[in-house]
């Protein structure tokens, strides 16, 4: 018995710790700013937030606070398959769990003053 669990650790210290979990990508993302008729504005820096995934996690990393921000996913013919409300706070890791399948998506963040959106593919 001892000589199976010699065995057992050796070779499980053999395997990198990084295959153990899943890797992070990167989801690019477009800006799309809301027209408001008659809202002068005067700031021309644009703080985008970061998207990057594992399967069905999402990671958003904004340095602002984004309230009320709708986070929408749909698949490829433009059904809604996740869709949160909520808000994005600044400085940390906003952690969203997803239960979708394999295929081809779309994110749409919808803050007050912009509309993020970009395209991610999900392969198991």
């Amino acid at each position: 018995m001892k000589r199976f669990l010699f065995i057992a650790s050796v070779i499980l210290s053999l395997i990198p710790a990084s295959d153990l979990y899943a890797e992070k990508k990167v989801i690019p993302i477009t800006t799309k700013e809301k027209i408001f008729w008659g809202k002068d504005k005067r700031s021309v820096t644009t703080n985008s937030p970061s998207i990057y995934h594992d399967e069905n996690t999402l990671y958003i990393h904004s340095c602002l606070l984004m309230e009320e921000t709708i986070l929408t996913i749909k698949d490829e013919y433009n059904n809604i398959v996740c869709s949160i409300i909520g808000s994005i706070l600044p400085d940390e890791e906003n952690i969203f769990e997803m239960n979708i399948k394999n295929g081809t998506y779309t994110i749409e963040l919808e803050s007050k003053e912009n509309i993020y959106y970009g395209y991610f593919e999900i392969i198991k």
